[in-house]
């Protein structure tokens, strides 16, 4: 063990685990946890010695399953680091972010400012934040929502932390329905739009509530799983393509916040707003119809809130440079 200015550091052998924990967590013998400090759900940075990657994840402890000097590594981490068994790891605590400050006041219902949402979506991106810290954020924007200026930093928050998509021809189009129903017309609209000399690079979901998702369908008729240069080429060369956005990296953090929002179902607003947008923005979409389906066995309940999320909905794209309909 040694210093690192008051904090310190020590290196331990890795002990890789083949389990996913889906998030990024490291788990550490009680006695080295005692001597370095920390507690569960407290952050530690591992640094690979062998290649010097780098990475933040919360921490868990046990008294059985390590011996001392050992870092359990679970599949999510050793991936990020490149990290194999028995490889020296230095460990070193790290304090809490200062976006924990700003999640205690959303929950008071305080209006967040733009550079304060970005700092909450980069630590979510960086794994500098909890599943319970995440949560907390989720609930106090579930009860105090968003303003328009907060759901337009958000959907920008979360373009410029993913990959973006940029063609060289254009004008890019794109549509999106809020869910609920199981109507396939991205099947349709995508082959419309490019047959009449636009570009649609239409990244869709597999299955979340229904017997199989827009990506499902396609995928019997074509591969879904592209890279974004194939998305780029594709697009380019024909006018559109159908893809499974969930291995793009676009918005990554959004699909990390609908995770935590999907065991209680919670939707806020702004949230799906921002969600929408960010995905749009990143494929590098101009104009975009948004579908927005009303009735007691969808997402939205009353036709009045629906003509309210879409007026927010298109003032967001204004913010943004996009045309809404």
């Amino acid at each position: 063990m040694k210093a690192d200015g008051e904090q310190y550091s020590q290196v331990m052998k890795a002990r890789a685990f083949d389990i996913e924990a889906n998030r990024m967590v490291c788990l550490l013998n009680l006695i080295d946890a005692i001597e370095l400090g920390v507690f569960p759900l407290d952050r530690v940075e591992l640094t690979n010695l062998g290649n010097s990657r780098k990475i933040v994840t919360v921490i868990d402890i046990t008294k059985t399953m390590l011996g001392e000097n050992e870092v359990g590594i679970f599949k999510e981490v050793a991936e990020k680091l490149l990290l194999k068994e028995g490889k020296k790891v230095r460990v070193r605590p790290v304090e809490k972010p200062e976006s924990l400050g700003f999640i205690k006041r959303k929950l008071e219902g305080e209006t967040l400012s733009e550079s304060e949402i970005k700092a909450i979506v980069r630590d979510i991106g960086d794994n500098k934040l909890s599943e319970v810290e995440v949560a907390a954020f989720v609930v106090g924007v579930y009860i105090h929502g968003y303003n328009l200026e907060e759901t337009a930093a958000m959907t920008k928050a979360l373009t410029e932390d993913g990959k973006q998509l940029k063609l060289e021809k254009g004008p890019v189009l794109d549509k999106h329905c809020i869910g609920g129903t199981n109507g396939r017309t991205t099947m349709v609209v995508v082959p419309i739009i490019a047959a009449a000399g636009y570009y649609i690079p239409k990244t869709s979901s597999r299955s979340i509530t229904s017997a199989a998702g827009t990506a499902d369908v396609m995928e019997v008729l074509a591969n879904v799983c592209l890279p974004l240069s194939d998305i780029k080429k594709i697009t380019e060369k024909v006018g559109g393509v159908i893809a499974w956005g969930g291995a793009l990296d676009l918005a990554p953090v959004d699909d990390e916040i609908i995770r935590v929002e999907h065991p209680f179902s919670l939707d806020p607003v702004g949230q799906i707003i921002a969600s929408v947008m960010a995905k749009k923005a990143s494929v590098g979409s101009k104009y975009v119809v948004v579908d927005l389906p009303v009735g007691p066995n969808v997402k939205i309940k009353t036709r009045d809130k629906a003509e309210g999320m879409a007026k927010k909905i298109i003032q967001v794209g204004k913010k943004l440079g996009i045309k809404v309909e």
